[in-house]
């Protein structure tokens, strides 16, 4: 066979033509041939976008600009809710593909990429929220506060969504609240409390669940107060309670992240602001700094297990070890110092060097290596739009992975992939010292 990619395998060269040959075949029979480079390139790096441009060819004149615009969204129109899914599915397929072509291509980097991915599933929330509304605005009408104004749901995005750090095929954490009591005033009304935890259920449906056009992101709701025996949606005044009586030092760090990513934004903000003193304490004693040793400690036992070895997320000197590396550091000093009180890991990094709490060198090693392992981390999950962060046991695969990120072969993507996880473990070996 004629390889038109000499420094790639024969079997990934095969691959990749198959893989143009579906596109091709879509498109009418026949690629500009200025794309097909391009698409090449795109095809050793991802199955899921060749599938995306062979199910939508029309995706291709948008990504052959020199620099491709977003996706314009779809219209979720009013009373038409079966057909909801299928629209927001392929809407997420488009968007990411083009998520994909810009990283592939260079055109953006992989701050750009977390936050592009940020971008598309703020986007699904609000449109998919906004489609309910109606629906439940029809049926039960809307729920009125005491002074008879309108309420609506508030969504909080924890975790790498509240961050503006997604990764490419991530779940999203959310939690539903709402800012108090009432009832809605439509022809079946419901109760505040009822009303909201349907529509905050249906938004969830609507997003997570598989259907022939795949998902549109993964939902997970674990981190409400209570957890999966907690109610779905709490008034701001039942949330308040909650974090007053039965806050843990581990939800002081999963809410470290917190934004309101959809409905009520501007309610969620102004709650967030009252929920600062939980999070950032102006004095933190012995029993709260033990209970970031007794996170550490758990989060030591799980990289020392030999199933975590090849994760680059929970294994040795992985993306997790920065993570408490940072927001740990951010918990003790952000009552009292305003620049720590940062959703994003880089800027709250840098603000960590700029205040003398870590070292310039140090700082610098720990920001590439943050970088590095959320960009190989991508590149797995662009592979076929997994939720992994497990090194592929494939040899195609990894040769894939290793050529996309223009690594030689896979030993000296490994190599590379040593070096950082040195540096973080070194770092996160420090953090927290038992005292004496």
């Amino acid at each position: 066979m004629n390889n038109p990619r000499p420094d790639l395998s024969e079997p990934l060269a095969a691959l990749v033509e198959r893989a143009l040959a579906r596109v091709r075949q879509a498109h009418g029979g026949a690629l500009p041939a200025a794309l097909e480079p391009q698409l090449r390139r795109l095809a050793v790096v991802s199955d899921f976008a060749l599938d995306t441009l062979a199910r939508q060819p029309e995706l291709l004149d948008l990504l052959r600009q020199d620099d491709p615009p977003p996706v314009p969204l779809p219209v979720l129109e009013p009373g038409q809710p079966a057909q909801w899914p299928a629209q927001l599915r392929r809407y997420r397929a488009a968007a990411s593909t083009r998520l994909i072509w810009r990283d592939v291509l260079g055109l953006d980097d992989v701050d750009a990429t977390l936050a592009g991915a940020t971008c598309l599933a703020e986007a699904c929330l609000q449109l998919g929220l906004g489609a309910l509304e109606g629906e439940f605005a029809r049926r039960h009408g809307t729920v009125r506060a005491a002074d008879g104004g309108v309420q609506r749901l508030v969504v909080f995005g924890l975790g790498k969504l509240g961050g503006g750090e997604l990764n490419f095929s991530s779940d999203v954490d959310l939690v539903y609240a709402y800012p108090q009591g009432g009832d809605s005033d439509g022809p079946r009304p419901l109760a505040a409390e009822e009303y909201f935890a349907r529509l905050g259920q249906q938004l969830a449906r609507l997003l997570d669940e598989t259907t022939v056009d795949g998902f549109c992101h993964r939902v997970d709701l674990r981190l409400r107060p209570f957890g999966n025996a907690g109610r779905v949606a709490l008034s701001f005044a039942g949330m308040d309670q909650y974090f007053q009586r039965e806050g843990r030092d581990w939800e002081r760090y999963a809410w470290l992240k917190a934004r309101a990513v959809a409905g009520d934004v501007g309610a969620g903000e102004a709650w967030l602001q009252e929920l600062r003193p939980f999070v950032y304490r102006r004095y933190l004693d012995y029993t709260a700094l033990d209970g970031l040793r007794e996170m550490k400690a758990a989060i030591t036992a799980e990289v020392a297990r030999r199933d975590r070895l090849d994760d680059i997320k929970r294994g040795p000197g992985g993306i997790r070890e920065i993570e408490f590396l940072v927001q740990s550091l951010q918990l003790i000093r952000g009552g009292r110092e305003d620049s720590l009180r940062e959703r994003r890991l880089l800027p709250a990094l840098s603000a960590l060097v700029a205040l003398g709490q870590v070292d310039a060198g140090d700082g610098a090693a720990l920001a590439q290596a943050y970088r590095f392992l959320r960009r190989l981390e991508n590149r797995l999950q662009m592979l076929r739009d997994a939720q992994t962060h497990a090194l592929p046991e494939d040899a195609l695969d990894r040769e894939r992975i290793a050529r996309g990120l223009g690594f030689a072969d896979w030993p000296a993507l490994m190599q590379a992939l040593q070096q950082q996880r040195d540096k973080v473990s070194t770092e996160f070996a420090l953090l927290l010292a038992p005292r004496r």
